[in-house]
Parts: structure tokens; C-alpha cells; sequence
């Protein structure tokens, strides 16, 4: 985390640096070697620092990439239709080369390095000189110039709060939400990793010393591109909508070949599809044999299709809490059945199935209103479908949230109940999208996602046949639940605690590395991970670690 923090700071403005480790015999201080830039009225400092081994190219450099040739030449246009009085402002600066708000920290301390005598502007000669000496040279004149721009107040070190000004520039452009006491707790600790002798301040030869240290954080060639270097990012291109067209005959072979190497997959995904049109229509013959008492003949058909969606949420409920059984499902991947049973996918199809709870609750709820209307129309009811204190028949109102009809095995509960089980799913539907889930707001998605125990209970009391469903998968889910309770896992495995924790930084991803105790009652194999949580970030929060250990290492860590 720290380290990345780092990277992302440290890389702003200079990507692809790297270092052949005799940089330090190229450079020298000083003001007194001053060089005439191309079109410049008076000789100006390159940043206080040079490189020797341009002192001969100064004049016409020939180490221009083509890149910055084509850069150079469009920068020298906009200057020309931007600043015709020859003299470039900070703003104008901003404009011509197209650096973004984001990047105003940035601007202005490359524009003030540029400015060395604080007139307040640079004369196009001056500006068009200062780039194109930039493209010419080598990675350690770009590292000073980046360590300039960290030096605000010039004194040669960069103290604690100049480091956080930039830091906290770095996390407003990556538009991060990190309160100013973590920018502080971060600032105190990336310096500290950088102030090797601890006198705190960051001098040139310790930041150039940590980048050696760590070359990752700057990948690339060692000769840097000044495009790159200052130029923004460009605009996504916008997509080209048409597409070449594939044969039939083509696009027939790639499918048999996703349906072969994805035959289980498949397999389960039609037994899926036929088990929903099963259910449906189990559901609606029930109804049409069996709901003379709640319906009139005129209405059956909206009250039958309302039922085949109602028996498909019985099915899919049941299934849900099904591909939630962590413990069972992992137990029967080490079965004869395990290969054959689509564990490894258990995610996606409790997403599939969560979608199609809300198909189902749509469908259902729809037929409903139109089969409440339907009774509310009928001109002569029978006593079923009559108030039994007004003896009046049943208003559209009674039949959307009354008890007094009196419909539902509770009586007179399926209406109420069905209303809040809707209002459950919308709720943890919204909530379990992607947009929330990764957007720093995780406690939402898993405290919206607890409704799926009153949702279970109402469903319960809403269907007369629900709890046939899920009587067997819900003691399973409940024993579960209690098993992973912390009293039991300390009773069963013993208690844990962490010995020591190593954050690992590769070039494009980091590895975390936990080491804990070995209770005597844990038992594990090769592919199993441990759920760790940390309280103290967030309550709710489980990630899964692998377990790497040795067998060397069994009973010890």
C-alpha cells in the first residue's frame, strides 16, 4: 500500500525512467554553466543541473526522438497562434501544452523551474528552448527536475510538508478519497522510507538512491520520451462500430468449441433453463386444478401465470441459499462428485439465480395486479370474494393490502407480506450491484444483503409451499453459520493470532504475506485459503488468503 502510494506520486511526471548506476558521474551543480538555448534572447539555467555528455549537442541536438520531433513542431504552432505578443503566462503555459486542472500543482512548479528570474513570463524563444533541450537529455536531468518540483521552497531538500503538498496533489489527480489524517499518517511513512539517514529531509541522493533501490516503480527505456514527459494523456479514440464480418460457418466453430471446452458448464446451464420451465409449469397446473377457491374462471388464466412465477421463486429461493453452503460445497468438491458439480463457479450462478429472482418476482407481481383487478371487476362475486362485514365485493384496495380478504395460508397475509418481500429484493438488489460493491462502500452491500433472513422468513409465511423448499438447505445453512461462529472455531481449531505480516511489491502487482500460528485442531491441504478479517478496517470485510505453508512448517506457522 505504501509503496504504491509511492509509485503512483513518484511516476506523475516521470514514467519509464531508469537508472545504468553511474548517473552520479554525469551530473554537476551549479549556476556558472549556463547554456544558450535555440532561440533564446539571453543563456538561462537548464534546471541547475547538466549533463556532460551533451555539452556538444547543446546547439542542435541530435538525439531527438522522432516522437518529440512531431511534439516539438506542434507545440511550436500553438505557441505561435496563442502568444503573438511573445510572452507566455502561466495560464497560457497551461493552454498551449494542454495540461488538465488536475494538474495544476504540477504546471505551476514546471513553469517556476522554467522561470528561473521570476519575471513572471517566458518569451516563446525561451519556452520552445527550455523543451527542446528537455528532449535531449538523459533520465538523471529529468530525475533532478522532478525533485525541483518536489523542492517548492528551493533549499535543496524536500522537508515533510513539501512531500505532503505532493502527495496530496497526487491522490486529488487519482481522485481518491483519503481523509487529510491519512494523507498525514502516509506522508510520515513514505518519508521515512526515503530519509535513509533520518535528519528529516529528502536530499537529490536519496531519492535518487530509493529509485535504485526500487527500479520497479520506473519501468521503461532509460532514454525518456519529453512527449511523454509533459504532454497529457489523449482522448480514447472512439470505437469503430462496425465490425468485420465473421462467416457463419466461422462463428458456428468458435461456439462448438466454447461448448466442448465448457461442457459442464453447459450441461448445468440447460438442466437450469429446463428446471425453470419445469417448475413453471407444475406451478401453473397446480393453480388451474387447484384455484377455483381464490380465483373466478374469468380471471384463471392471469392467476395461473402468476403461480408458475411464484413456484419458479420457490425453486430459485431454494437454490440461492443453496450455492451459499460454503462448507458443504467445498466438502463435496473432494467427493466423486466433485468434478462433475459446478463448484468452481458457485459465484456466477448465485448472480445468475439472484437475477432471475427478480424475473420471477416481476412476472409474478405483474399477473398479480392484473388478476386483483380482474376479481375487483367482477360484476356478481361469490361469498369468496365478498367483505364478510359489508357483504360488498372486495375493492382493488382490499385485494393490493387488506387481511380482510383473508387469501394466503396466514390469513389474509399474502398481500402485506408479498409488498415487503418486493421492497426487500429492490433493496438488495440495488445494493449488491457492481457500482456499490466496489466503490469503497462494502459494509452497504453486506448489511443490505442481511434482508435475506426476513426475505427467507416472509417468504416462508407468503407460500404455502415454500417451506418444503427449504427446510433441508436451511438447517444446512443454519449448522453452518453456527459452526463458523468465533466461540466454535476456537472450540474446534483452536485460537489464532498473527506473528508477522510482509507486504511484497513486484513490477505490476503486490503480494501480501501472512504468518500465523498452527493450532493443534487446524487441519488444512494444498489449495485450501483461510478467511482473515480485520476489525479494526472494516467489521465486515472477509479476504481469502492461500495457504502456502511447508510441510516443514506443520505445527510451527
Amino acid at each position: 500500500m505504501v509503496k504504491g502510494s509511492l509509485q503512483r506520486t513518484l511516476t506523475k511526471f516521470s514514467k519509464n525512467i531508469k537508472f545504468s548506476g553511474n548517473d552520479d558521474e554525469d551530473v554537476e551543480k551549479g549556476r556558472d554553466d549556463a547554456v544558450t538555448m535555440p532561440n533564446m534572447d539571453e543563456p538561462v539555467e537548464h534546471f541547475d543541473i547538466f549533463h556532460k555528455t551533451d555539452v556538444g549537442d547543446r546547439d542542435a541536438p541530435s538525439n531527438i526522438l522522432e516522437e518529440d520531433k512531431v511534439w516539438l513542431e506542434g507545440i511550436k504552432n500553438r505557441t505561435k497562434d496563442m502568444a503573438p505578443e511573445d510572452q507566455v503566462s502561466l495560464d497560457k503555459f497551461r493552454e498551449i501544452l494542454e495540461i488538465k486542472k488536475v494538474h495544476k500543482f504540477f504546471a505551476e512548479r514546471i513553469y517556476n523551474l522554467m522561470d528561473s528570474q521570476r519575471v513572471g513570463y517566458l518569451t516563446t524563444g525561451q519556452l520552445m528552448g527550455h523543451l527542446t533541450n528537455l528532449t535531449a537529455t538523459c533520465s538523471c536531468i529529468k530525475l533532478k527536475m522532478l525533485f525541483n518540483m518536489y523542492d517548492i521552497d528551493g533549499n535543496g531538500t524536500i522537508d515533510p510538508s513539501e512531500f505532503g503538498v505532493v502527495l496530496a496533489s497526487a491522490i486529488a489527480y487519482n481522485a481518491l478519497s483519503i481523509s487529510p489524517e491519512q494523507v498525514e499518517s502516509m506522508t510520515d511513512t513514505m518519508f521515512e522510507e526515503i530519509d535513509e539517514n533520518s535528519d528529516g529531509v529528502i536530499s537529490f541522493d536519496e531519492l535518487k538512491l530509493i529509485l535504485e533501490k526500487y527500479p520497479q516503480w520506473f519501468d521503461g527505456s532509460l532514454q525518456l520520451s519529453a512527449a511523454r514527459f509533459l504532454k497529457p494523456p489523449e482522448a480514447p479514440q472512439p470505437k469503430d462500430k462496425r465490425k468485420e464480418k465473421v462467416p457463419l460457418k466461422v462463428r458456428l466453430a468458435n461456439l462448438w468449441t466454447t461448448i466442448r471446452r465448457k461442457r459442464k458448464e453447459v450441461l448445468w446451464g440447460i438442466f437450469y433453463g429446463l428446471s425453470i420451465i419445469a417448475f413453471f409449469l407444475y406451478g401453473s397446473l397446480d393453480a388451474f386444478y387447484s384455484g377455483s377457491h381464490i380465483t373466478t374462471p374469468h380471471c384463471l388464466k392471469y392467476y395461473v401465470v402468476a403461480h408458475g412465477f411464484g413456484m419458479n421463486l420457490n425453486w430459485n429461493c431454494m437454490l440461492i441459499i443453496i450455492f451459499m453452503l460454503r462448507r458443504t460445497l467445498t466438502a463435496l468438491r473432494d467427493t466423486r462428485l466433485g468434478p462433475y458439480l459446478p463448484i468452481d463457479i458457485a459465484v456466477f450462478i448465485h448472480k445468475v439465480i439472484g437475477y432471475m429472482i427478480g424475473i420471477c418476482t416481476l412476472g409474478h407481481w405483474i399477473f398479480h395486479m392484473i388478476h386483483f383487478r380482474c376479481l375487483a371487476d367482477e360484476p356478481n362475486p361469490d361469498e369468496g370474494h365478498r367483505n364478510p362485514y359489508t357483504h360488498q365485493p372486495f375493492s382493488y384496495g382490499e385485494y393490493l393490502g387488506s387481511m380482510v380478504t383473508g387469501l394466503g395460508w396466514i390469513h389474509g397475509f399474502v398481500s402485506i407480506s408479498g409488498w415487503v418481500l418486493l421492497a426487500i429484493y429492490v433493496v438488495m438488489f440495488i445494493f449488491s450491484l457492481r457500482v456499490i460493491r466496489r466503490s469503497g462502500h462494502f459494509e452497504v452491500f453486506f448489511i443490505t444483503h442481511l434482508l435475506y433472513i426476513p426475505f427467507m422468513v416472509l417468504l416462508i409465511l407468503h407460500s404455502d409451499k415454500f417451506w418444503k423448499f427449504i427446510i433441508v438447505p436451511g438447517l444446512i445453512y443454519i449448522i453452518e453459520k453456527i459452526s463458523m461462529t468465533r466461540c466454535v472455531r476456537v472450540l474446534v481449531g483452536g485460537a489464532f493470532h498473527i506473528k508477522a505480516v510482509t507486504l511484497w511489491r513486484t513490477k505490476d502487482q503486490g503480494v501480501t504475506q501472512i504468518i500465523m500460528n498452527h493450532p493443534p485442531g487446524f487441519v488444512y491441504q494444498p489449495g485450501d485459503y483461510v478467511f482473515v478479517n480485520i476489525p479494526t478496517i472494516a467489521n465486515f470485510e472477509w479476504h481469502p488468503f492461500t495457504i502456502s505453508s511447508c510441510p516443514e512448517d506443520a505445527g510451527k506457522r
